[in-house]
């Protein structure tokens, strides 16, 4: 069971889980450093997947990414398929590769940003002076490495 959002803005875990609430704007903080695994699994309960603010991310597409790969990761799990987690080469699999290997006492949930995207070679960022065009290539790499992934998990179900 999962921590259930309560009216007045609060956090809440059952009286079965401890009935212990924690302020909706520090739940994300709290609980990121938990998960354990790039597939969003619970360190002590991997069969529990955490998306959206508690696992982390900030924003709301953010938040839906996040659910959507929880959600593709579930579906494996119960048919008995280990995940595959989204690519580090990804925006997904970078904010997820972030929010699964910060350190926890300095954790700050994060939106994608090009600094979380791999970075381009040393060679290529002298080469390359503008920094547009830098960011359309790492764009350009994250969507192949995205679609990739996209492919090869529909020939997997």
């Amino acid at each position: 069971m999962g921590a259930a959002l309560c009216g007045r803005g609060l956090s809440c875990r059952s009286a079965r889980q401890g009935g212990q609430c924690a302020s909706a704007g520090t739940g994300h903080r709290a609980r990121a450093h938990t998960i354990g695994r790039r597939q969003l699994q619970l360190r002590a309960q991997p069969f529990i997947l955490i998306a959206g603010q508690l696992s982390g991310v900030e924003g709301y597409t953010e938040s839906i990414a996040s659910g959507l790969l929880a959600g593709r990761y579930a579906a494996s799990l119960a048919r008995g398929i280990a995940p595959t987690p989204a690519p580090r080469g990804s925006a997904n699999g970078s904010l997820i590769h972030y929010i699964t290997h910060a350190e926890s006492k300095r954790f700050q949930p994060a939106n994608i940003t090009f600094d979380l995207l791999l970075p381009l070679e040393e060679e290529l960022r002298r080469k390359i002076r503008d920094k547009k065009e830098r960011h359309r290539i790492q764009c350009e790499r994250a969507i192949t490495a995205w679609n990739d992934w996209l492919q090869a998990g529909q020939a997997t179900h």
